[in-house]
Order: C-alpha cells, then structure tokens, then sequence
C-alpha cells in the first residue's frame, strides 16, 4: 500500500487504516494492539505512535525489546527527533534507578522519548519501571498535559498475577490505564499474549485492534473482551487465524462505535521489529539528530533539586555542618574577662554606713487597714489643703555635705511618707 503524502494526518485526525480516521483526542484513549508474533501489531502501533508525532503530541515508549528506535530513522519519511534512553541505540544511559528523574524530566519539558529497558535485568526493569510509572502518574496529576504510554510487550508491565518484586510496578500501570485519562495520559498496549496481561488492565481498552491470532488461549482471552462489551463476535473471532499479515479487526464500541476489518497503513519510518531476511547482511541505519541540550539541561537541574530535597543528602549536609561549628569553637579562644570597677572605696565605705544607721532604726508596726477603710469613699467637704510649712529663716539653713546628703536620700527612700524628728533622734541616740 502507497504511504500517504500527509503521512498519516488529516486534519486533527489520524488515519490508522484506510477510511478509519482517530478522533482528535485519540492521545488519551486506551488500545489494544493483540497479534501472534511477526502478524504486524508492533508495526501498527508504531503507526499510530508516527500519527501522534507528526501531530505534535507527546509519546513515551516502553520497550523491553530494543526495536522501537526505529522512530529515529528514516523510511518512507523522516525519522523523529526524540531521545532514546538506554539500549543498543540509546543516546543516554539508563540506569535503574533513574525512573523518577527521567519521568519528571518528560513531564517538565515536555518530551517524547523510547525508554529501551532491553539492557536491564529483570529485576532492574520491574524496579525502573514501578518506580518511573509511579513518578509519571504523579506528576501529571499536578500538571497534566496530553501524553501516550505505548507499553512493547505489555504482559511483562502489567502481568495477570503479580510475582514477587512486580507488586509496585503492576499498581503503578494499574492505575495509569484505569485513572491515567483524568490526568491527560493515554495508553498503547501491545502484546502476543492477551492472556497474560492483567484484566483489570485489559478491559480498560476503548479501541481494541487484533490482527493474526490463531492459539486458542489468545482467541478466548480476546473473547473475554468482547463480551465485557456485550457484543457477539463470533464470525470474527472465527476469521482471526486467517487474517493475512498487516490485516486487522478494529472494534470499538462506545468511543468510536466501529467494527471494521481493515488494512494497517504504511509506516514512515524504519521498521526495525521486522524480521531479518535470512543471508542478508544487516545495514546500519542513520539515527535522526537530537538536541540533547535542553533535556541534559532539564535532568542535571532536576538532579540537583532532587539531591536537595534527599532526606539523606540533607542528614549529611546537618552533620557537616555541625563538625564545622564543632573545629570553629575549638578555634576560637576563650573570651578574657575584664573587671571594670564601678564604686570606689568611698562610695563602698559610705554605702555601709548607711546600711549600719538603717539596721538601728526600730520599725513601727501598724495594724493592717481594712478593705473597707482603704477604699471607702469620702463624705463631706474635701479636706483642707495642708498649710504651706513656715519659712526658714536664714539661720536655719545649714550646708551639707556629700555624705549628710546621701544619709538624707537613702532616708526618704526608706521613709517615702516621712520620718519625725523623734526618730530620727532615735537612731541618732543608737548610733
């Protein structure tokens, strides 16, 4: 079939096959791509994946085969200008425990990208992917934007029954297919062994495309599907094995309310899940320019406000810290302490005097005043002015000196309402 002069795009729509048009919010639905292997269901979801890139929308792939960098060469088109992580044609690394960084890279920037987990061990895949689908999941629901999940052999992401260490990893796709479309994320999956995906997952899909199927046990699972539907299929699912390869049945009941049996178009870029010819030299592809700038850009920013916030980092950074304040103390000298006198020996000498002449003056006791007296009002004319004190004749006045004046000071401190003559007499008489 001749490729498209508009490679694949009309409009806001996207034609998988010939006559069959995807909706404009096709990025955000759920597919099945369900073919024996080498019937075409990886070439057709990358011909979908080629649709939502010449569109502009944002695709992620997991692939744990290493054949989807063939979005980077070209075919009949252009190859993409998207990074590949990992693998035999990564342009970076990727390391299992980067699934944080790299899926909040590709929601900040954003940014399509193939994630080839190929290289990683088993162990390493199902702890990168938990940990980069629980990391994505979360950020778009802060910031959600349109992306695609497609998921190459999705039976390994998304297993019927969790085995040990895939537990995070199963909830975290889980709820990315189930819930993912709230938040802007569409999904893609593809496998030769429906019945080994997750059901829970699997019935999730809108649009379900089934090229060559002929194990029974892939037939029944797909069968499963279809009466969760409530639709009898029978003829269909009987004309399965017969299909010829590139051949497919699109259904799609409630979203597009489509049954049709339908041809996949051709793809623009290289077809790198092809089989080799056999006696046929491989011939190595040219892999379309990236600019990795802004993305190593975005990743060493991330890395350091990850490091930040590391509850780790920031421990370690406390006791640096308080080892330095520990070396600065022990080089700092001690403090000299200067006394610096305040009396002198006068002023010490007359203090005790006055101490002396206060202990010898008896203290009178008065019987305590009553509530009632103390706050009683007054009745009657107001009191009379006390009489001005008559004046001092100028024989009275006398001179005093500094120390008659301070023994008259500390005098009306201890006697605010005044002291008599008598016994000020008193304590003369007792000194």
């Amino acid at each position: 079939m001749a490729a498209l002069s508009d490679g694949g795009v009309v409009g806001t729509s996207i034609e998988l096959a010939s006559g069959v048009m995807l909706p404009a919010d096709a990025v955000t639905q759920t597919f099945g791509f369900i073919a024996r292997k080498g019937a075409g269901k990886t070439y057709a979801a990358g011909v979908l994946a080629e649709g939502l890139l010449r569109r502009g929308e944002q695709v992620v792939i997991l692939d744990p085969i290493g054949n989807w960098y063939g979005l980077r060469v070209a075919g009949d088109g252009p190859g993409f200008d998207i990074p590949v992580f990992g693998g035999a044609h990564g342009d970076l690394p990727l390391e299992e425990t980067a699934g944080p960084l790299i899926a909040s890279a590709l929601v900040e920037l954003p940014t399509s990208a193939v994630l080839d987990v190929s290289y990683l061990s088993k162990a390493s895949r199902k702890r990168f992917v938990g940990a980069f689908a629980e990391r994505l999941f979360e950020r778009q629901k802060r910031d959600p934007s349109p992306l695609m999940l497609v998921m190459e052999e999705a039976q390994l992401f998304a297993p019927q029954r969790a085995g040990r260490g895939e537990e995070r990893m199963l909830g975290a796709i889980e709820d990315i297919v189930r819930l993912g479309r709230n938040f802007g994320i569409g999904s893609a999956l593809v496998s030769q062994r429906p019945q080994s995906v997750n059901k829970e997952v699997l019935n999730q899909v809108e649009c379900l495309i089934v090229l060559q199927l002929v194990g029974p046990q892939e037939r029944k699972a797909i069968e499963g599907w279809i009466v969760e539907q409530g639709a009898d299929l029978r003829d269909q699912l009987a004309a399965l094995p017969s299909l010829d390869v590139g051949e497919a049945f699109i259904w799609s009941p409630q979203w597009m309310r489509l049954l049709q049996r339908v041809r996949i178009n051709r793809k623009q870029t290289y077809d790198a899940s092809s089989t080799p010819t056999v006696g046929e030299a491989a011939t190595a592809r040219a892999l379309t320019e990236v600019d990795l700038d802004r993305l190593a850009a975005a990743m060493s920013d991330l890395v350091e406000r990850a490091r930040e916030d590391d509850p780790k980092h920031l421990r370690r950074r406390v006791a640096e810290l308080e080892r330095d304040l520990e070396r600065a103390r022990a080089e700092v000298p001690p403090p000299t302490v200067h006394e610096i006198p305040v009396l002198g020996d006068d002023d010490r000498t007359l203090l005790r005097d006055v101490r002396d002449l206060l202990a010898r003056i008896p203290i009178e006791d008065h019987p305590p005043r009553r509530v009632e007296e103390a706050v009683a009002p007054v009745v009657g004319p107001p009191p009379r002015a006390a009489p001005p004190p008559p004046p001092i004749s100028e024989g009275d006045v006398v001179s005093l000196g500094k120390a008659e004046r301070s023994v008259l000071n500390v005098l009306a401190m201890a006697y605010p309402g005044g002291c008599s003559r008598a016994r000020i007499a008193v304590a003369r008489e007792s000194s």
